[in-house]
């Protein structure tokens, strides 16, 4: 029981050293695009794709400058169900934009997609969210078919989008007249280095936080080992050798090692044991290889 609530304890620990370096967050000067709710495009879109997976926790790992997120790919479970939409491509190049990483168009986002929804979001809105206007944008409307901050903000928040509401295209009228994209679009799309899977991004601070993430708990665990078998060590030993309870019973005393003597043909005692077989221990466990055909 001491173990399994170390354990649980460190684990624990673990996943909530893991989440503060998994967050992605928009930087200062993007209040406009949060929602009612205070939420960013990051955080609403983990929300929605959460959601759409049915998991409890769908995170975006924060990006450097130039970075992106990946688009939606068909070996990713969910990517095609959940994100191939206008609304889910905004909230991503949103929170892409809001950290100086790289957007990329429309047209790229969905090039694994088999089923598109031009300003409607297809599925459910997740419980305790808000979808703002600006993510209803036509953005196959937009220059390049690419997102734009500037658009997004001159259509604002409101009306919101609310759980248990039906989005439709009448939602967003936009006109493109007079509007110029960001210098940061790009018109080609990077090549991916490193995938990760449970955010889309390539990220060295993921993996830094990857690292401290995994190496804590295993010291923990470490630690709770040592004091496991010291724990055993100090138990109190019957009679017969071994403890009623003793949940180190099923280990017993490590045998103590002997030094193998040089062999000396003049001296008995130095003989090797005898092997069953032409160099090999019988092993009824394990099946071994002989070196001839085998049936």
């Amino acid at each position: 029981m001491f173990l399994q609530k170390v354990i649980l304890l460190a684990a624990t620990f673990a996943s909530a050293v893991w989440a503060q370096f998994d967050t992605a967050q928009c930087g200062t000067g993007f209040d406009w695009n949060k929602n009612s709710l205070g939420q960013d495009p990051c955080i609403v879109g983990s929300k929605l794709d959460a959601s759409c997976r049915g998991l409890a926790v769908y995170t975006y790992t924060p990006l450097n400058a130039s970075q992106y997120y990946l688009p939606p790919q068909t070996n990713r479970s969910g990517d095609v169900m959940c994100d191939c939409n206008t609304v889910m491509y905004s909230f991503f190049m949103a929170c892409t934009s809001c950290q100086n990483g790289t957007i990329y168009s429309w047209t790229k986002w969905i090039a694994q997609c088999v089923n598109i929804s031009i300003s409607q979001y297809p599925v459910d809105i997740a419980q305790g969210t808000a979808l703002p206007r600006w993510a209803f944008i036509n953005v196959t409307s937009l220059p390049n078919m690419t997102y734009s901050d500037t658009v997004a903000m001159s259509v604002g928040r409101d009306p919101e989008a609310l759980p248990n509401s039906i989005t439709t295209v009448s939602m967003v009228s936009t006109s493109t007249t007079g509007i110029s994209t960001l210098t940061k679009n790009s018109t080609d799309l990077p090549v991916p280095t490193n995938v990760n899977d449970t955010a889309k991004s390539d990220n060295t601070g993921a993996i830094v936080g990857g690292v401290v993430g995994t190496v804590v708990p295993l010291t923990i665990l470490a630690v709770v080992a040592f004091l496991y078998a010291r724990k055993c060590r100090q138990q109190q030993v019957q009679p017969n050798g071994r403890q009623a309870n003793d949940p180190c019973a099923e280990y017993g005393p490590s045998s103590p090692f002997i030094p193998f003597s040089q062999y000396n043909p003049n001296d008995p005692s130095t003989s090797p044991p005898n092997l069953s077989g032409p160099g090999r221990h019988t092993n009824t466990a394990r099946r071994t290889y002989s070196g001839a055909a085998e049936v």
